[in-house]
């Protein structure tokens, strides 16, 4: 039974929510975590729990059966809410719970290639199937050295998909002002571009895979310096 025909079964005795605020702030470079925390009433047990917040430049990854949440965020101040129903089979009862997180992120998230030991990594959900890797670069400003470094991972990727016979690997290289055909704003190269550190240089690349639920999860990004920079960790991800 789905959660929502659940909650229709139950509205005899109708949801009851119970709403709590919370306050953090995280300092430059530092992994950010969020804990559900949930007191379950005495006969209840979890239906469902989800995290959402309105700001495109969050990244929500869920772990630990949605009891724990990581979050990617540039320096801003964002509101993240987690929804969790409860349901009491024996008493046909459902009770509903929203926490408001309201963070203040300093800095941004750590480097990818962090050895701080005193700064966890994020937990990286596990992805698979086809890998891509996206740029953000100013095409008038390439050096030679920058332009031949995206030439040999292109042809990386036309080769490697011509040998496996299928398109295991993609490659998309943007403007960070890119638009759609009719002059609108690129929302996708939008939120990629909100990604990057301040003060990086172009270009910037992100590799990409999808985790079960079909979501991207950016398993590489940095400025890129040399081609191995990127086909290294797509090698990594297709084999």
């Amino acid at each position: 039974m789905n959660l929502t025909l659940l909650l229709l079964t139950l509205t005899t005795s109708g949801p009851i929510s119970v709403s709590t605020e919370q306050e953090f702030t995280f300092p430059e470079h530092r992994a950010i975590e969020l804990q559900a925390d949930l007191e379950i009433p005495e006969g209840f047990e979890l239906a469902k729990i989800q995290w959402r917040t309105r700001a495109i430049q969050v990244d929500l990854r869920p772990h630990d059966d949605g009891n724990t949440c990581s979050v990617w965020a540039s320096p801003g101040t964002y509101e993240i809410t987690l929804d969790a129903w409860l349901v009491n089979w024996e008493a046909k009862k459902f009770d509903s719970i929203e926490k408001i997180f309201n963070l203040t992120v300093q800095g941004s998230r750590p480097p990818p290639d962090n050895d701080d030991p005193d700064v966890p990594d994020p937990p990286d959900p596990p992805t698979s199937g086809a890998a891509y890797s996206v740029v953000i670069r100013e095409a008038s400003k390439l050096t030679a050295d920058q332009t031949t470094a995206l030439l040999e991972i292109r042809d990386f990727v036309d080769e490697a998909n011509d040998e496996s016979g299928n398109e295991d690997l993609n490659h998309h290289e943007f403007a960070p002002d890119a638009e759609n055909p009719d002059g609108s704003a690129n929302e996708t190269v939008k939120k990629y571009v909100e990604k990057i550190p301040s003060g990086s240089k172009f270009p910037f690349g992100f590799v990409v895979q999808r985790d079960a639920s079909g979501q991207s999860v950016i398993k590489w990004s940095g400025e890129i310096v040399e081609s191995s920079d990127v086909i290294e960790v797509l090698e990594r991800l297709v084999q």
